[in-house]
């Protein structure tokens, strides 16, 4: 009985120093999220304004104290991607989509890495038509795909993956300009012509590649 009294008196106490713990734990876990918030907002502000040596920098930052933070692993090889190191920029697609494969635009900018790459076309036509099986309105996707096809000889059904490109988002320049390719290997002129004046009214040409 006075075990229990004892206990009963420092029951108040212990609620009053658990509480005030909690507190301050709640008031730091916002600290370091504000913190990790702010730091993302600076890479990706560095990103859109290209300056990707600072962006890799920041995104490195956020990576390291949490990488599945948002799409930090997504736009770290993305700067990878741009900066032309194109090995490690791999490799973040790939530990992006191996954490979470529902993460289709990591898939497809992995697939589209590994076409650059010079890969096995073949096992980038059946995971990225995996992926537009899942999303085909996926853009980048058809693009890949077509990309994959025109290296395996598939002439015709590289046109319908361009073709769904632009279907699904008329402002491609780089569809326009692959489908006008396309089109010569076929020998229909008219159409590559017409596909090639809309790539250059677009803002595509040879020199953009």
């Amino acid at each position: 009985m006075g075990n229990n009294l004892l206990t009963e008196k420092r029951n108040p106490v212990r609620a009053i120093y658990f509480s005030i713990f909690v507190i301050l734990l709640g008031s730091s876990c916002s600290d370091n999220t504000k913190e990790l918030q702010d730091k993302y907002a600076a890479a990706s502000a560095y990103y859109d304004e290209n300056n990707l040596p600072d962006a890799i920098r920041s995104f490195g930052k956020v990576y390291e104290e949490d990488s599945d933070y948002k799409s930090t692993r997504l736009m770290l090889g993305k700067c990878f991607f741009f900066s032309k190191d194109l090995k490690r920029a791999k490799a973040m697609f790939a530990e992006d989509y191996a954490r979470d494969i529902k993460r289709l635009n990591s898939g497809i900018w992995w697939y589209r890495t590994r076409f650059i790459l010079g890969e096995d076309p073949n096992e980038i036509h059946t995971g990225i038509s995996g992926i537009l099986e899942q999303d085909p309105e996926k853009t980048e996707g058809w693009i890949v795909k077509g990309l994959a096809e025109e290296k395996l000889g598939k002439i015709q059904q590289a046109a319908e993956s361009y073709k769904k490109a632009i279907e699904i988002s008329k402002r491609l320049g780089f569809a326009n300009y692959r489908l006008s390719k396309v089109f010569e290997k076929i020998g229909i002129e008219s159409r590559a012509e017409e596909y090639a004046a809309q790539a250059k009214a677009l803002g595509y040409s040879d020199k953009s590649q």
